[in-house]
Formats: structure tokens, C-alpha cells, sequence
């Protein structure tokens, strides 16, 4: 059996599971299970719902509002900065890459011809060697 199907059977298996409890839950009136920390994380809710309802009464929804568009814009810039940041990155690598592998194809190019001409090149005469061999063959 496949990874995926084994996940897709298991998370099925465990929504069922989920919606059978709450729906005896719902019909009985009690928690069946973890009564206490959901009972918490309940309260904890109602709290940061209530706070929320009073800060939205108080300031006006306008400026929580206003607010949220602000942080949401400071992060979205900050990630197009990183973005930016990555970009050159690879930019950067791009280059290095071309030009190694133009190195990598000029090397392949070579043929024995040209290995003899920078043979060539290297030993060639300087000019004054060249100077003395024309003028002891002159004499």
C-alpha cells in the first residue's frame, strides 16, 4: 500500500472519529474527551474574542483594520525583500555557472592543433634572440 492512501485512509478515519464524538457530545450535553484542556482552550477563546470585541468597540473597527492592512503590507514587504535577496542569489549563481561551463566547452573545443600552437607560442624567440640568430647566420 501506497504512503499516500495509508495518509488519505488515516486522516478519513479520523475525521469520522472526530465527528462521531462531537455529535454524542452535542446529543449528551458533556465532553467526552479532554473535557479539561478543552474546556480551557475554550475560556482562552472567549477571552481573546471578548478583548477583541472591546478593542474593535473602543478604537473603531477603521483602525483595527487599518492596522491589520499595515502589519500585513510591512510583511509582505519584508518577504519581497527576501525574494529580492534570493533572486540575486541565484542571479549570481547563473553567472558563475556560465561561465564555467563556457571554460568547460572552450577546453572541449581543443584540438591537437591547438595544444601545437601554444606550444609554439610558449617557446617562440624574443625578439633579441631572434636579432642574434639572424646576425651569426649573416656572418
Amino acid at each position: 500500500m501506497s504512503t499516500s492512501l495509508i495518509v488519505l485512509l488515516s486522516s478519513g478515519g479520523v475525521i469520522v472519529l472526530c465527528m462521531t464524538v462531537f455529535r454524542l457530545e452535542a446529543q449528551r450535553g458533556t465532553r467526552l474527551v479532554g473535557a479539561g484542556w478543552r474546556g480551557q482552550l475554550d475560556r482562552g477563546l472567549e477571552l481573546v474574542v471578548q478583548r477583541t470585541t472591546h478593542l474593535g468597540i473602543h478604537f473603531g473597527t477603521g483602525a483595527v483594520r487599518l492596522a491589520l492592512h499595515f502589519v500585513i503590507h510591512k510583511a509582505l514587504a519584508i518577504m519581497l525583500g527576501g525574494l529580492r535577496w534570493f533572486e540575486k542569489g541565484v542571479a549570481l549563481m547563473q553567472q558563475n555557472n556560465r561561465r564555467v561551463a563556457k571554460t568547460i566547452r572552450d577546453e572541449q573545443r581543443k584540438t591537437h592543433l591547438h595544444v601545437i600552437a601554444e606550444h609554439k607560442e610558449s617557446s617562440a624567440l624574443t625578439e633579441k634572440q631572434k636579432q642574434k640568430l639572424k646576425a651569426q647566420a649573416i656572418e
